[in-house]
């Protein structure tokens, strides 16, 4: 028989039991971090500035922010830190950071990052007027202050500033180092996308090539006034017009257009707000000088496909371009999944898109088509152009976060590396075998630097299937590396893995060449990594 003191210790022991369980529980579903350090200016302490610690990928939660103020000793504590990516920074407007302005941290769950300081010291200042020639201020004016060590192609907003109603501008909090200032827009851009009222780059000394521009040297609390830039004049522009037709010669009503600017090297095109009207007509307004690549932008239901139409604009407006659209190839098959599942193949194939590439051509061409896949895994392609289609998967929000590998491509029963396809040809037959990955493997590593490590370097890491089969159809995006050289990459599937990692400043590799490590992910597993890079003497 139980006594009554037995039984309440009995229920007092449950209590706790069940008590310490659901503790354990809540720690292992909180396990927060924090992040400790110290801010001060000139070795001394600076009290009240808030430091900042921001979410910058999709693993912490989105848009997070978390903050401290620094007390009198100029102390700060970051708590309660969800695991992710942050930009960590201090608010502290005029005064600059002797590393960088932010400066990236991977945050583990539950890790306690202390020592993570911030030296600041005051920043400089360049400040003057801009004007157009006929001494009138530009408003609103973008300028750039760009450190002579950053090439052109890397200007971000960070290096930027405006003018105001003055045409005057301040950019204020530099870092000490040598700066061009410029104000203005290199003469390139694409219809639609083009300011009205546009002014050439122009550089201080209000010259327009930038290896005539002054150089002004930045020091630390430093003042420099008067870096006044008189604008060149407004760049021209012009109309561009012409008229889509099929092949017997009549015109091609609301025909979705693209538009690639050629003579740059450049990659970039505008799409959309582009289209033939009723006659098949269309204009580009607000065109500057330069070579051009017209396409037909691709529609999903669109069998419609044209040849590009380059053309170039000079000195005056552009009339009589005309693209005769043709009848494009087709592609059709059926989405196989390898194994059994619990759920539907419907479900499994939810927000999966099959799209076709084709060897040597440009996604501007109509070499490019993407279509869902219906309840029962079929698909067709239409609108192709002819050549060599390689077939892959994109995914919509639909999907959830799943992801699947192809474990081969048939048509007609035989293994394809490629599906070729001839012009307007009906291609059909093809069979695409799949498997859902599990995505629950991570790497987390750390890399070493081998040498000094200079204020405006970046670390880039590499990773990608071992297997040479299954390398070509996956990608996989760089992992942040923050401040102390550590990094986490997160949903993959089990498979061998090859790394490589390598020290970059804008526009230069400082790093030699390193082998790669390979390493084994398996499923629900962290595998740590150690990358060693050697700095270059």
């Amino acid at each position: 028989m139980v006594s009554s003191r037995q039984a309440i210790v009995c229920i007092l022991l449950s209590f706790i039991i069940a008590a310490c369980a659901q503790a354990q529980g809540g720690a292992a579903k909180e396990q927060t971090a924090s992040v400790t350090g110290k801010v001060t200016v000139k070795n001394k302490a600076l009290a009240g500035i808030a430091v900042v610690a921001t979410a910058n990928d999709g693993r912490g939660p989105q848009y997070a922010r978390y903050r401290d103020t620094t007390d009198v000793e100029g102390n700060y504590r970051i708590s309660n830190v969800a695991a992710g990516n942050y930009l960590v920074y201090p608010l502290a407007p005029g005064l600059v950071d002797k590393a960088q302005s932010k400066r990236m941290l991977t945050i583990a769950a539950g890790e306690s990052i202390s020592n993570f300081d911030f030296t600041l010291l005051p920043g400089g200042v360049i400040t003057g007027r801009i004007t157009n020639v006929d001494g009138q201020p530009l408003i609103e004016e973008r300028v750039d202050v760009m450190p002579v060590d950053v090439p052109v192609q890397f200007m971000t907003s960070e290096f930027g500033t405006q003018t105001d109603d003055r045409g005057i501008y301040r950019a204020f909090g530099l870092r000490p180092g040598k700066y061009r200032v410029s104000a203005g827009q290199p003469t390139k851009g694409l219809p639609g996308f083009t300011p009205k009222q546009m002014y050439s780059q122009t550089f201080y000394p209000s010259v327009t090539e930038i290896k005539k521009a002054t150089v002004i040297e930045v020091t630390e609390g430093s003042e420099t006034k008067d870096v006044d830039i008189v604008a060149a004049p407004a760049v021209s522009t012009f109309t561009v017009s012409g008229r889509i037709i099929d092949g017997a010669g009549k015109a091609v009503p609301g025909i979705p257009l693209g538009v690639q600017q050629s003579d740059d090297g450049s990659s970039s095109a505008a799409v959309g707000g582009i289209a033939t009207n009723g006659n098949g007509e269309f204009k580009l307004q607000d065109v500057i000088p330069g070579k051009y690549l017209l396409f037909i932008a691709p529609v999903e239901n669109s069998d419609l496909r044209g040849d590009p139409v380059p053309f170039e604009v000079i000195d005056r407006d552009l009339t009589g371009l005309e693209m005769k659209t043709k009848r494009g190839a087709s592609l059709s098959g059926m989405v196989v999944l390898e194994g059994s599942y619990e759920k539907p193949a419907a479900d499994m194939l939810k927000g999966l898109k099959v799209f076709a590439w084709f060897e040597g051509a440009s996604d501007y061409d109509s070499g490019f088509r993407t279509v869902n896949i219906g309840a029962d895994g079929s698909f067709k392609l239409i609108g192709l152009s002819s050549g060599n289609a390689h077939l892959d998967f994109t995914y919509s929000n639909e999907s959830n976060g799943r992801q699947v590998e192809i474990l081969q491509i048939e048509q007609n029963g035989l293994v394809q590396p490629s599906i070729s396809i001839k012009d307007g040809e009906q291609v059909g037959g093809v069979r695409m075998v799949i498997r859902q990955l599990k995505l629950t493997g991570a790497i987390r590593g750390q890399v070493k630097i081998d040498g000094e490590l200079p204020p405006n370097a970046r670390i880039v890491v590499w990773l990608n299937f071992a297997d040479e089969a299954r390398a070509p159809r996956a990608s996989f995006p760089a992992p942040e590396v923050d401040s102390r050289g550590h990094f986490l990459v997160e949903r993959l599937p089990a498979a061998t893995y090859e790394l490589r990692a390598a020290v970059f400043v804008p526009g230069k590799r400082l790093s030699r060449d390193e082998p790669k490590q390979v390493i084994t992910v398996t499923d629900n597993s962290v595998t740590d990594v150690t990358l060693t890079v050697k700095l270059k003497p």
